[in-house]
């Protein structure tokens, strides 16, 4: 095989067509004819031709790839609730023959942005159009400036609270705590115990807000984990045993995590709490606990709803918010 690098000139001379028509085909242009676009393709594969990616941003302006971080480090990329994310946003990206590269930021999974440190910029240095960022409220005031004056394409995912100027799609932690503790509630709870996730992080005030809300004649406890490892299996432990002094008629749990560490350690034991979780919506009833009450929303479309903005967000578009919307899941019947 030559060691010189086939170009888009010798794809349209093995295919008898014009350099044009082969960018086109490429593209997945619908002008161009399906057995044009399979000549193509296939004079394409016999020589190995790979497209100039630098050079077809020096024409277009555009990458053709979006960044997809976590402040916060690489272990969202395989939580339970986050993933469907993943799959929603790389599933929309790719039909429209957009990349998806990942950026996880350096030593403790920090993204900041000072001085010294260019580690945002580093993420949306011409390498990509723009970037989807998880848990964008983890950033300080000067990151989120800092990204504003890029000028770039940003959608932030999965936040608690509106950050103005920005395109958003925004957990809705409230209206998914609400509608657990009515569901409790209509099933005959009256003391409802509440786990939360790390001590002193914006999430437990938007969740407490979200309880307050519901204005029920409930009592109800609220526990945060004493550590900055959420999943820290002695502080969940200790928040658990927590709750449960209180003799609770139902636990109402925000991580997946908790919940199947609660159910390893205590099972279901007749004529204890009613347990509710929450999650994305499941085709396979295998990948959720039996007897559990769920909350969901379908994780997948927020995903490509995400994509959706990021491409609004190319063309200029004014910045909006969209909420996720928890509903409970249909009961199945035991047996």
């Amino acid at each position: 095989m030559s060691s010189i690098r086939p170009t888009i000139k010798d794809v349209a001379l093995a295919s008898g067509v014009t350099a044009g028509t082969v960018s086109r085909a490429l593209r997945g242009d619908p002008r161009v004819i399906e057995t044009t676009r399979r000549r193509i393709m296939e004079a394409a594969e016999r020589l190995e031709y790979r497209p100039n990616l630098q050079a077809r941003a020096l024409q277009t302006g555009h990458t053709g790839a979006l960044g997809l971080t976590c402040p916060s480090g690489p272990w969202i990329l395989m939580h339970p609730y986050f993933a469907p994310m993943h799959a929603g946003v790389t599933s929309a990206a790719s039909k429209d023959g957009v990349r998806v590269l990942l950026y996880m930021p350096a030593g403790e999974g920090k993204l900041e942005l000072d001085r010294s440190n260019l580690q945002a910029r580093e993420l949306l240095d011409g390498r990509v159009d723009g970037g989807i960022i998880y848990q964008a409220q983890t950033l300080s005031p000067g990151v989120l400036e800092g990204l504003q004056k890029m000028g770039v394409a940003v959608v932030l995912m999965n936040t608690d609270e509106e950050i103005p100027g920005f395109f958003q799609v925004q957990s809705n932690t409230e209206q998914r705590l609400r509608e657990s503790l009515r569901w409790a509630h209509e099933l005959g709870a009256r003391r409802i115990g509440v786990l939360g996730l790390s001590a002193g992080t914006p999430f437990n005030d938007v969740a407490w807000r979200g309880l307050e809300s519901a204005r029920l004649p409930v009592s109800v406890n609220y526990r945060a984990v004493e550590a900055d490892d959420v999943y820290q299996e002695q502080a969940v432990r200790a928040a658990v045993d927590s709750l449960m002094e209180g003799k609770p008629e139902a636990l109402i749990f925000n991580s997946e995590i908790h919940l199947g560490q609660h159910l390893a350690r205590a099972g279901q034991a007749p004529g204890g709490p009613m347990l509710f979780g929450h999650g994305g919506i499941h085709t396979d009833s295998s990948l959720s606990y039996p007897g559990v009450h769920y909350v969901e929303t379908d994780l997948w479309a927020a995903g490509v709803q995400a994509y959706l903005m990021f491409k609004d967000a190319l063309q200029r578009k004014p910045p909006r918010s969209e909420r996720l919307l928890w509903s409970r899941r249909p009961e199945t019947p035991k047996g």
